[in-house]
């Protein structure tokens, strides 16, 4: 695997799928890179607690021009307003433009499945600031992220941060099948707008780095090499354990992942610098190569 380069005069934007460790990634860059970790800078879909209005606060005073990011509102939940959101965007980007004329440089993750039809337009404003290099985070196991998801929103909880923290998960629990359905086709959808408006992007997977973070630090040319320490602590769940109507999900995954290959080159030997732990369950088959095996 080709070192991606990191330039040192631009903000660096993540473009990640959900639960695939975009909190870590972004860490590390503020932590070695001499950014700032903004959080979730683009995403129509982010829950804010009251709490957080004070780091708010925060964010406003590392700025150093006279503009403000806007991005840390109360929203409710399941509700977006994709209008608002536009309005925080532009803004966003203008105040990132002003931010970078000071060499002050953020990092920050950019959450585009909830866009839907309108995610073009926020891919065209963020390659025409020129002030953003983007990079692209992927989880490999794809139903993993999946099921995460669907856990972390019954339960409420996204990250643990205290080791001694016990985290409860109902026991068994059936996961509609239109909802798997759903978010495939959204990250097929997705994917088709990230690869047509950055063909080049520099793609790292969650696997490379999820059971050791110091991985990072030989991913990347330009940035130094520190030694750096995650906040964050895996929530330390199989999920597929816990799900009733598994393997019925399992199946319809792999029949997904065979009728879209190109989507899913992990799966087919392309990406030999990633590795899905076996502890992760069963993972699709080249279904093509099991049936020429059995002769069909």
């Amino acid at each position: 695997m080709n070192k991606i380069k990191i330039s040192r005069d631009k903000h660096t934007g993540i473009i990640f799928d959900p639960r695939s460790g975009s909190h870590v990634l972004r860490n590390f860059f503020a932590e070695v890179n001499n950014t700032i970790n903004v959080g979730e800078l683009f995403n129509p879909a982010r829950l804010i607690n009251e709490s957080d209005i004070n780091y708010n606060e925060y964010i406003k005073s590392l700025c150093k021009g006279n503009r403000n990011f806007r991005y840390l509102g109360i929203i409710k939940p399941n509700i977006l307003d994709l209008d608002t959101c536009e309005q925080d965007d532009n803004e966003n980007i203008e105040t990132l433009k002003v931010e970078a004329g000071f060499s002050n440089y953020f990092v920050f993750s950019i959450n585009s499945l909830p866009y839907d039809n309108r995610r073009e337009n926020l891919f065209k404003k963020l390659i025409n600031s020129n002030v953003i290099q983007c990079i692209r985070l992927k989880r490999a196991d794809l139903l993993s992220s999946i099921l995460s998801i669907h856990f972390a929103r019954t339960n409420k909880i996204w990250h643990r941060t205290d080791p001694n923290e016990i985290i409860h998960v109902p026991e068994l629990i059936k996961i509609p099948m239109d909802y798997i359905e759903e978010r495939l086709k959204l990250y097929i959808e997705t994917d088709k707008d990230i690869n047509k408006y950055f063909p080049d992007i520099p793609t790292i997977y969650y696997e490379q780095f999820q059971n050791n973070v110091h991985n990072l630090r030989n991913m990347f040319e330009g940035i130094p090499k520190k030694i750096v320490s995650s906040p964050f602590i895996k929530l330390g769940i199989n999920y597929k354990t816990h799900v009733e109507n598994i393997d019925e999900i399992e199946d319809y995954y792999e029949q997904f992942v065979n009728d879209n290959k190109e989507y899913f080159p992990q799966y087919f030997g392309k990406l030999p610098h990633v590795t899905i732990p076996a502890s992760q369950g069963r993972q699709p088959r080249d279904l093509s190569q099991l049936k020429m095996a059995v002769g069909i």
